[in-house]
């Protein structure tokens, strides 16, 4: 993901010195962006093991309005599904009591995330069709969480006397839960226009708040390519003053 990242970055830079000049030349923008991450992490011991696999799928949706050579205020809504599975395998053996325990807890996660927004955003002209933008984004929406929970446990001398003599359970547990979603994002974008009136968009991560009600607040600072935001952005309506052409 990393190195498709830094290629982007590359190709917006390299194509700017062999193309026409183009700018927001436009009223109105409509933008469209998405980010994918696939994560699994791992901690095994001897009598143990755990594997996380997280996925997450993001999209947002925007439109806005260029008022002056420099700002942009628009509004838009953002979707979001994260996918989580958790295992987690215990095993225990005690030789001198002939007792084994084995157990296994395995945890599913489905949420889903939508959430109106509203933003800010000041551009630069770096070259003749790059743009640097730096975009505030408050996104107000609610959040639905499914749980799958799955126990089983076995509690007896597996391996030493028949098996009939352990006693093992078997527990499955679902819940259901909503709330209310803030967050806060500060981040750079950079844009390179392909056409009079079609660009590609890339959202360099940055800074963001959430906050679940204010039950799990947490602040986050990232430039990691894993998490940058790609899409495509859309000048619309009639043709007017260039309004970046001065910078």
């Amino acid at each position: 993901m990393m190195k498709v990242s830094l290629f982007a970055l590359f190709m917006l830079l390299f194509l700017n010195f062999h193309l026409s000049a183009q700018t927001y030349g436009n009223k109105g923008v409509l933008d469209f962006s998405f980010n994918y991450i696939e994560s699994v992490s791992n901690n095994n011991s001897t009598f143990s093991q755990f594997k996380s696999e997280t996925n997450s799928l993001d999209f947002g949706l925007s439109y806005g309005f260029c008022f002056n050579n420099h700002f942009t205020w628009g509004f838009g809504i953002n979707y979001g599904h994260i996918k989580e599975n958790d295992l987690n395998t215990i095993f225990l053996m005690d030789f001198n009591e002939d007792h084994d325990y084995f157990g296994k807890e395995a945890l599913e996660i489905k949420s889903n995330i939508i959430a109106p927004l509203l933003y800010f955003k000041y551009n630069k002209q770096l070259f003749n069709k790059l743009y640097l933008s730096t975009r505030l984004t408050v996104s107000y929406g609610f959040v639905e969480s499914k749980s799958e929970c799955f126990n089983y446990h076995s509690d007896g001398s597996l391996y030493f006397t028949p098996v009939s003599t352990s006693s093992s359970m078997v527990t499955t547990i679902n819940d259901t839960k909503k709330s209310q979603y803030l967050g806060i994002t500060l981040q750079p974008e950079l844009c390179y226009f392909l056409t009079n009136r079609l660009g590609f968009i890339v959202k360099l991560g940055g800074v963001g708040f959430t906050d679940f009600e204010g039950q799990d607040q947490h602040w986050t600072l990232s430039m990691n390519p894993s998490y940058w935001s790609y899409g495509l952005i859309l000048s619309i309506g009639k043709k007017s003053v260039d309004p970046l052409s001065e910078l």
